[in-house]
């Protein structure tokens, strides 16, 4: 990719390239990169809650999420939940970043894990709050 820096692409090489080692799950798919699609679309958000704030109330306005802002909300939670999974080891060396997405990504695609569960209070806070849908504030 162009965008990223030529330092930090190289950091990456090596999680990316470790990562399908680390995939083995018998009711899952075989292959890394289906693991990992399944995973994506599973932590797509269809809604998102917009906050405005009007003096001192505060009201949250449910909206749609983009096609192309679902899948990279859906990767940076995954991404997010496989650091916050690393950085929770205390005690004893923690575990490579590789180990962590895997472990992350199979659970994603099961449908569980941080990831999932971020997408599933958005969706939980913008139903809650589906009576102010229709009001627009810009």
């Amino acid at each position: 990719r162009e965008g990223i820096q030529p330092e930090r692409r190289r950091r990456q090489q090596p999680v990316i390239a470790d990562m399908p080692a680390s995939l083995q799950e018998p009711e899952l798919p075989s292959n890394a990169l289906r693991l990992a699609l399944l995973a994506v679309e599973n932590c797509k958000p269809q809604l998102k809650v917009k906050q405005i704030k009007t003096g001192t109330k505060v009201s949250y306005n449910p909206m749609m999420v983009h096609p192309n802002q679902q899948l990279s909300l859906s990767v940076r939670w995954i991404l997010q939940a496989a650091h916050a999974r690393r950085e929770a080891v205390k005690v004893g060396k923690p575990p490579t970043m590789a180990e962590c997405l895997a472990t992350e990504l199979m659970l994603a695609a099961q449908k569980k894990g941080a990831a999932r569960l971020k997408r599933d209070e958005t969706h939980k806070l913008a139903v809650e709050n589906k009576g102010q849908m229709r009001r627009r504030i810009s």
